[in-house]
């Protein structure tokens, strides 16, 4: 048997094995320098280095005659035969040939011993690539890297965007299994998130937990932020609609990580208002709006609409259609009483194919604006389909028409949706993944930006945004105002206003006085007493303020959701002076007016 191990391979074995080798270094060369933007004068040097290098091998066998490589070949030979089967070639060789079922088991084992280096030398070239995926990472010094949770639909269009900018100082990793490849040029580490080592020299890093189980997102938000809360330049994006996972974020420390946490319905919605604003047909200096359907998307845009309307000389109505309509607004009572109270909301609970619909349409002629937003996007189609069809019939007009749809293809079919005789539904689609992650919603948004300028107005030393980052609430509540930017300008400038942000507020500080500042504060107040109450935030007396004050230092209770200054303009001075026996620096006015002057003066961008 020690002879036959011996003198199995002979010098042409060798030079097979060498044929392998040769495969095997050119593999590794190939893994070493995939996907990285070498110059033409590089690349050949590689190749060049490569060639000699597989050359070299080829070679070498020819001159062997050291009977110890022989032995060593034998050796790594019979190992691989043996890993799955545990004997060798002669054994099987052995196996007698003398019915159907034998012969079909020695060419079985045949196969299997012919197969067992090349699984082997897959796993070995998984090894290697893994190996050297971690050591490119390693040499990103200086790099800001984005390293995103998985490969999906949302990833792939964030890390679409990234690349399309051609900033060779940005990685883009994705943490993915190798069978689940990206098709955005990229590093892929299969590893979980929290489990890659980061270089020590990186310039920034950016997170992106964008999977869409939110549960997942959260547990591996919470273990990033644990790893890395001692480091600077981190932010971490997660992907979460739930209001618990946003107070547990809020409650965890995070060190120095800034957490961007992405609610895609309020996000869409914000831009939505932002890009087709509410008073766009209005008549009569009045926005009746139609909610049809009124589950998680239609409830947050009800409350957005609420506080965006708030205009000087601008009346609102709201009506509220669904199957189950008393129950949503028994909920809204129960979660934002004050909200419901303070703002003309009407509840209807119908069917859209119904005759209380058709009734409905034909006594409220000046609605100007409509969101659909019911379950199943067919559904959603077919109902903004039918209000073009029923506004037009029975009173010649055209109100705005929005639906919800989170599929791409789906949105633009829509958006160019027409008659047999090419006449345009003019009906817009929202909410789909590439306009959220593509189209700057979430990185490098516009409103996000606005939204840090107004915060800083209101808090000129928080330059380093702390403070705005440490609670979610701060970011929404600027978020809004940002928002509601647009409206002020339309309220003030009215015929003049035109779709150029920047010439509007170059226009409004030519015409800036007392009384337009006066009215401008005003309605910051309104929008933001609006905005809090349509999150839960009812009035408190000064008595019952004075009760919690000194537990908690503060004349807001965040807890209970009670804050003195939800009162109307008239009362805010009244209420100030009362508070400034607890703190002589309290003035309820001022936020509203450092808000209102830093748009005037340039101090917030459009």
């Amino acid at each position: 048997m020690d002879e036959l191990c011996y003198n199995t391979i002979e010098r042409s074995d060798i030079m097979v094995y060498s044929i392998l080798l040769v495969l095997v270094v050119s593999t590794i060369s190939f893994l070493l320098f995939y996907k990285k933007d070498y110059s033409i004068k590089h690349k050949l040097l590689i190749a060049v280095i490569t060639s000699a290098i597989n050359i070299m091998i080829l070679v070498f066998p020819l001159f062997v005659t050291d009977q110890f490589f022989v032995r060593l070949l034998n050796s790594i030979y019979f190992s691989i035969k043996s890993i799955g089967l545990g004997q060798e070639m002669e054994i099987v060789n052995q196996i007698e040939l003398n019915n159907t079922f034998s012969i079909f088991y020695y060419f079985l084992m045949n196969f299997l011993f012919l197969l067992m280096p090349i699984l082997t030398t897959g796993t070995i070239f998984a090894f290697i690539s893994e190996a050297f995926s971690k050591i490119r990472l390693s040499r990103l010094k200086h790099h800001e890297l984005h390293i995103f949770s998985e490969v999906n639909e949302k990833t792939e269009w964030v890390a679409k965007k990234l690349r399309e900018s051609n900033n060779p100082k940005e990685a883009i990793i994705f943490s993915t299994p190798k069978d689940k490849k990206s098709s955005i040029k990229s590093i892929q580490i299969d590893e979980r998130l929290f489990d890659i080592s980061l270089p020590k020299d990186y310039e920034k890093v950016n997170f992106y937990v964008l999977s869409n189980d939110e549960e997942v997102n959260l547990k591996t938000t919470l273990k990033l932020i644990q790893k890395y809360k001692s480091y600077h330049d981190i932010k971490i994006y997660i992907l979460t609609n739930q209001s618990s996972h946003v107070v547990i974020l809020d409650s965890t420390p995070k060190g120095k990580i800034t957490l961007e946490i992405v609610n895609e319905k309020e996000r869409a919605i914000y831009n939505l208002l932002d890009q087709k604003p509410l008073f766009e047909g209005s008549i009569n200096h009045k926005i009746s709006l139609l909610v049809i359907g009124c589950g998680k998307v239609g409830s947050e845009f009800l409350k957005d609409a609420v506080w965006c309307s708030c205009m000087p000389e601008y009346q609102f109505e709201a009506h509220v259609i669904d199957l189950v309509a008393d129950s949503i607004k028994e909920a809204f009572e129960v979660r934002s009483k004050e909200f419901v109270e303070n703002y003309n909301i009407n509840f209807v609970e119908a069917n859209y194919l119904s005759n209380k619909m058709v009734d409905f349409v034909k006594k409220h002629k000046d609605v100007n604006y409509i969101m659909i937003a019911m379950n199943g996007e067919e559904k959603n189609l077919d109902c903004a389909m039918l209000m073009r069809e029923l506004y037009l019939k029975y009173h010649g007009t055209k109100p705005s028409i929005h639906l919800w749809c989170d599929n791409d293809l789906k949105k633009d079919q829509i958006d160019r949706l027409m008659t047999q005789k090419k006449l345009s539904y003019d009906i817009d689609a929202f909410g789909s993944t590439k306009d959220m992650y593509y189209d700057n919603m979430i990185v490098d948004s516009k409103i996000e930006s606005i939204a840090k300028q107004i915060h800083l107005a209101y808090d000129p030393t928080d330059t380093n945004f702390e403070r705005y980052n440490e609670r979610e609430y701060f970011k929404r509540s600027s978020r809004a105002s940002a928002v509601h930017i647009k409206y002020k300008l339309y309220a003030i400038l009215k015929e003049q206003y035109t779709d150029d942000l920047k010439a509007n507020q170059t226009l409004l500080k030519e015409i800036y006085n007392d009384e337009i500042e006066r009215t401008l504060v005003e309605c910051e107040h309104d929008r933001w007493m609006a905005y809090v109450r349509s999150i839960g935030y009812t009035s408190v007396s000064f008595n019952k303020v004075k009760e919690y004050y000194h537990e908690i230092e503060y004349h807001e209770n965040s807890l209970t959701k009670q804050h003195p200054a939800i009162v109307p303009n008239k009362d805010l001075d009244k209420v100030t002076k009362q508070l400034q026996t607890l703190n002589p620096e309290i003035d309820l006015k001022m936020s509203d007016v450092k808000i209102v002057r830093a748009l005037v003066d340039g101090t917030v961008i459009l």
